[in-house]
């Protein structure tokens, strides 16, 4: 009988270890394409969208009850104070 007959465990053990080392190669491949191939592309990229900005109004609205009753909303406010008496220097 051959070795690998009698032990159906290293057998096994030679396929998963087979197959984790074909998972880091292709793991390390595709990091090799991505940092050394690929690099100036997604630089350029990232240089392009980084400073974009944007300014978003925000979103304004009634604020109504179960009713549809308008219990508030939005509209300019001024406030004006008056100071009376005599100033403290």
């Amino acid at each position: 009988m051959s070795q690998e007959r009698k032990n159906p465990l290293l057998t096994r053990a030679r396929w998963l270890l087979a197959a984790m080392l074909t998972v880091i190669v292709i793991f390390v491949g595709r990091l090799t394409y991505l940092q050394f191939i690929k690099s100036e592309e997604y630089r350029l990229l990232s240089e392009e969208n980084f400073l974009e900005q944007r300014r978003i109004p925000p979103l304004r609205g009634r604020i109504l009850a179960r009713d549809g009753t308008v219990l508030a909303e939005n509209r300019i406010a001024l406030s004006a104070g008056l100071a009376c008496g005599a100033r403290a220097t």
